[in-house]
């Protein structure tokens, strides 16, 4: 059509990627090369658009949106598509890490890619994708794996998420909240009177429990959701039902502090580093911060495998010496793998008797997190009688105590 054609919201207009080296190599300040040759990248394809270097810079990833370009729609099913890079360029033709799905069976396939770019900031970790695409009548977050191409979709339909707001009952406005994620990860907040919580609450405070994906209480799938997707399923939960609770007014999203223990302490670490400007400080007890360490010294170090892996998947890999790729997987998914984009001050409550979460797992994760030049304050108090839970009438007293003095400093 020999005519200027519109672009916003059509994706079938046929699009390309090319490289060109710069700075180019000069000589009394004369380019070596005084006519540069644009190189494209994307051969064979009628659509290339939305390049994305990997976090490593070893894979050039980019949308491809050919069925639309092909067949005239404005809109159709995208493929996420990759191309290996070397500091000298381009290394090989083009791979599909996700083809265009012709047709879906069932309402919990998964039915392709549909987005019209990758997020500015897309990647979980070097070896994860995160993208927003429509998944039937839903909108479904998806984790995507870049070396196998796996889609795991991270809010799957009919898996409920519940969450409590606690508020003073003459509240009659936005107040100082602390997001609480509940440790196990399969256990459950009910709605029942807790002391520690109430004494939190009369002091100045909301608080929003979060039961997230893998919860107790909601149904057997709900629970088998999360294993093999800890610190990306649970987090976007609770950064869902933060913003669902700030939705009732009750919440200042200026003021947010969070704290957990156990695996609720392991949520802590990773929204205090994936969401660093959404909390002003975090209280960490008994945290699980390194799996790669806690392996080591835990009780129960199949909580790795399985949590980490997945049900199956870890159960294949269960062993007593892991292996490289067990330890590297490990890494990815631990909070500790964020530690240098933390802003918030930390406060850590351990207890000396933990064999669940052996004290050097926080300890480890302290000494990555001081070590920075930028680090912010950080304060460790130790219960040389407490085991994991912390539950010595004692300790629950000083805990409750030491977290509402350290929340109030950083949320005035």
């Amino acid at each position: 059509m020999a005519k200027r054609l519109g672009i916003v919201y059509c994706l079938n207009r046929p699009c390309a990627l090319y490289s060109i080296k710069i700075p180019f190599t000069c000589k009394n300040n004369t380019p070596a090369d005084s006519t540069p040759q644009a190189a494209c990248l994307t051969e064979g394809l009628l659509s290339a658009m939305s390049p994305k270097f990997s976090p490593r810079g070893d894979k050039l990833i980019f949308l491809s949106h050919d069925a639309a370009a092909s067949s005239g729609v404005h809109s159709a099913t995208a493929a996420l598509k990759s191309i290996q890079w070397t500091p000298e360029g381009a290394k090989g033709g083009v791979q599909t890490l996700v083809d265009v799905v012709s047709r879906a069976h069932g309402a919990d396939d998964f039915p392709g890619l549909y987005l019209a770019a990758l997020p500015e900031t897309p990647f979980l970790n070097d070896n994860t994708l995160l993208v927003t695409s429509q998944w039937r009548s839903s909108t479904a977050v998806l984790a995507i794996t870049l070396d196998s191409g796996k889609v795991t979709p991270s809010n799957e339909p009919n898996l409920p998420v519940e969450a409590v707001l606690i508020s003073h009952k003459d509240a009659k406005e936005a107040r100082p909240t602390i997001l609480l994620p509940h440790g196990g990860p399969h256990s459950c907040y009910p709605t029942s009177f807790f002391t520690g919580y109430a004494f939190l609450v009369t002091v100045g405070f909301n608080l929003v429990l979060v039961n997230f994906r893998g919860s107790t209480g909601f149904g057997e799938d709900s629970i088998q959701s999360l294993p093999g997707h800890i610190g990306t399923n649970d987090v976007l939960d609770c950064m869902a039902c933060l913003q669902a609770a700030a939705d009732t007014g009750l919440v200042d999203m200026s003021k947010v502090a969070v704290m957990g223990g156990s695996h609720g302490g392991f949520l802590s670490g990773h929204l205090v580093g994936q969401h660093p400007a959404a909390f002003k400080c975090g209280v960490l007890r008994n945290p699980v911060m390194d799996l790669g360490l806690m392996i080591h010294c835990s009780d129960i170090p199949d909580w790795t495998y399985i949590e980490a892996f997945g049900c199956q998947e870890g159960l294949k890999r269960m062993r007593i010496k892991p292996t490289p790729e067990d330890l590297h997987g490990w890494r990815e998914v631990s909070p500790i793998a964020h530690a240098d984009k933390v802003n918030a001050p930390l406060f850590f409550m351990l207890g000396a008797k933990d064999m669940r979460v052996p004290m050097q797992d926080a300890k480890q994760y302290l000494a990555a997190f001081r070590a920075r030049s930028d680090a912010p304050e950080s304060r460790v108090i130790v219960f040389p009688d407490d085991t994991h839970a912390l539950d010595k009438p004692q300790t629950e007293f000083e805990q409750f105590l030491s977290t509402a003095w350290w929340i109030k400093r950083h949320l005035p």
